[in-house]
């Protein structure tokens, strides 16, 4: 969903989440007698993605500063991004009866192969932008940005992204 608010002149914030689903069923099977697969092949997985965004940013803009001469966007902001992973399998490389695919199908002392994979990832973020401009011929641009990351060890969860930058339009 997306929500857009005007809370005064120049001021907005503006509210965004979405989530992304997949979820995969699948089956391989070999008969009897093929290649590399004497007594036949099966295998069952179940594979589920799930991700979640849920983000905000608020933003002012001041085109009348110092007689119109200077221009300035402020915003910061901030994002919640979480990954659900899951990867669920049973292999039989060996079939008791020929042209019977199920995990069930399993000769007398044969053990299946089970896998299982579960992984959870969350990245939470803030960031800021300002932007002056001269005249609309010299412009300034800072920003920076922090994640902070599930998957890194404790003392180093933190990473940050700072930035400025400076430009003349020459042609104006």
């Amino acid at each position: 969903f997306y929500l857009n608010f005007t809370l005064a002149k120049g001021l907005t914030l503006n509210l965004r989440s979405a989530v992304d689903l997949n979820d995969e069923w699948r089956t391989q099977q070999k008969p009897f007698y093929t290649p590399n697969h004497p007594t036949g092949f099966y295998r069952e997985q179940s594979i589920r993605n799930q991700l979640f965004n849920n983000d905000f940013l608020l933003k002012y803009t001041n085109n009348d500063l110092v007689g119109k001469h200077l221009s300035m966007t402020l915003s910061f902001g901030g994002n919640a991004m979480e990954e659900k992973y899951y990867h669920n399998r049973v292999t039989l490389d060996q079939l008791q009866n020929d042209g019977v695919y199920n995990i069930y199908n399993v000769p007398s002392g044969y053990i299946a192969e089970p896998y299982n994979y579960r992984s959870k990832k969350k990245i939470n973020s803030l960031y800021g932008f300002a932007s002056l401009a001269w005249d609309d011929t010299y412009f300034l641009d800072i920003t920076d940005r922090n994640d902070w990351s599930s998957t890194l060890s404790r003392k180093n969860r933190s990473y940050n992204y700072p930035s400025v930058s400076a430009s003349v339009l020459l042609d104006k």
